[in-house]
């Protein structure tokens, strides 16, 4: 009986999760494509936000 249990688990589908969705147009475009979870980012006050290429590295 513990085989059957397992045979149904190797057989079910992976969970599909798109991460650094930022607009409604992204998280309808992953929703079409068959995901199953959205991962959401926006902007925070807190981080220090996007690193460009040009920034230079602070001096130690």
């Amino acid at each position: 009986m513990g085989h059957s249990k397992f045979k149904i688990q190797m057989m079910s589908r992976p969970r599909i999760e798109i991460c650094c969705v930022s607009s409604l147009e992204e998280a309808r475009l992953a929703i079409a494509a068959g995901a199953d979870a959205l991962g959401l980012v926006s902007h925070m006050p807190s981080g220090p936000g996007v690193i460009g290429e040009d920034r230079e590295e602070p001096e130690r």
